[in-house]
């Protein structure tokens, strides 16, 4: 919900509450008030000092609604600089029934051997979870600051409806700057994921007709539906850990979109709503729309899980400090927060990149094997973090062209 208006009795009822518990002179003509502040620096720092950490931090929370990313942010993280995020690989069950030598009839001839999986032989032996662990740190901070001359305040205090105005004026003024910044951090975190061949890709014809619109649904449609059943095809970890496979699965709700605003253009949100077999209604909190991607133009669209974007804010400080020598009340906001893509969440970025099959091993495989990639299902991943060339297959590798 956009931020509430400060109004004049708003205002005055707040500053005779802080003007009180600081000790101060109250008035109800807002000009006398400030004059009676104005006469002490160590009244006005005081009251400001009030006003930001009871009010104004308020009202800059109240504001996230303008990064339309926001919703994706996660709770604040604990004391520290970093945290880890653990995961359970799901195992493979071992036989437990005698062996079956006919499939078709069950039939099977009783040996000894064949019984053996349900011996006691084996009860003492361990069998250790598959875990893998990632770390995170604290990657972004960014610090906002804005001043105001006590004495220009002179000629601004003169009406309640004005300190209300001024009050909402310092929380939009950080606010602003802090939110586009935020939004835009979080936006990159796509374009960082696919420039550094983190994120599954799916190539398409750039979408710009009725045609390519409906064949994009139809893809978009098809790893909705994937997405639900446990996979190694769409985790960022299996493209960087092609030796240490994990299967990820989504729950249909946990599901959602972000296009460009060219793809939005000629995908009607409807269709998509339809192809995801999602009511429209519900559809629409699951949908962002974004004025770019990356800057060559090149992602239509990223498919994800809600946990893709691991950003968790660590500090959101405001404060004030009055500078006597000048006059000026500078007030601050502080930001700082883990801006990262996590691994082990299932995603796929749509491209106009194309990808040429691979029939032949090429000649640099041996040695520049990381500039090619690996063809999992229907999407690609490079081939990085490898200590050797893969095993090749022609029509498993491609080409980025």
């Amino acid at each position: 919900m956009k931020m509430q208006k400060t109004t004049g009795t708003i205002a005055k009822a707040l500053c005779k509450q802080i003007t009180e518990h600081i000790g101060g002179q109250w008035s109800d003509n807002p000009a006398q008030w400030w004059s009676n502040m104005f006469t002490n620096a160590n009244g006005v720092n005081s009251f400001f000092t009030e006003l930001t950490n009871v009010i104004i931090s308020q009202r800059i929370k109240s504001e996230d609604f303008d990064n339309p990313l926001a919703q994706y942010k996660t709770g604040q993280l604990p004391l520290g600089l970093g945290e880890s995020e653990i995961y359970f690989n799901p195992q493979t069950g071992r036989d437990f029934t005698t062996k079956v030598d006919n499939e078709s009839t069950g039939i099977t001839s009783w040996t000894d051997d064949n019984s053996a999986h349900n011996r006691n032989s084996g009860i003492f032996f361990d069998v250790l979870p598959d875990v893998k662990q990632v770390f995170f740190r604290v990657n972004y901070g960014k610090q906002y600051k804005r001043t105001y001359s006590d004495i220009e305040l002179n000629n601004t205090m003169t009406t309640w409806d004005a300190v209300g105005e001024f009050i909402d004026a310092v929380a939009r003024d950080l606010t602003a700057s802090a939110n586009i910044e935020e939004f835009d951090t979080m936006r990159g975190l796509f374009a960082v994921g696919y420039a550094n061949n983190f994120l599954p890709v799916q190539p398409i014809t750039a979408i710009s007709d009725k045609s390519t619109a409906e064949a994009f649904l139809v893809k978009a449609r098809e790893f909705f539906t994937s997405f639900q059943f446990p996979s190694t095809q769409f985790s960022p970890w299996n493209g960087k850990n092609p030796e240490a496979l994990i299967k990820t699965w989504t729950k249909k709700n946990r599901i959602s979109i972000i296009m460009t605003a060219q793809t939005a253009a000629v995908v009607d949100v409807y269709a998509l709503a339809a192809a995801f077999n999602i009511d429209k209604a519900d559809f629409l909190g699951k949908i962002v729309v974004v004025d770019k991607l990356d800057s060559a133009g090149k992602i239509a669209a990223v498919l994800f899980d809600d946990t893709l974007l691991h950003v968790q804010p660590k500090v959101e400080m405001t404060g004030s400090f009055f500078n006597p020598d000048t006059i000026k009340q500078n007030f601050y906001l502080t930001r700082t927060a883990i801006m990262s893509l996590d691994p082990f969440a299932n995603a796929v970025a749509f491209t106009t990149d194309t990808f040429t099959d691979l029939t032949e091993q090429p000649e640099d495989w041996a040695t520049d094997y990381t500039d090619y990639y690996k063809k999992t299902g229907t999407t690609y991943v490079k081939l990085e973090e490898m200590t050797a060339a893969p095993t090749f297959v022609a029509g498993q590798f491609a080409s980025k062209s």
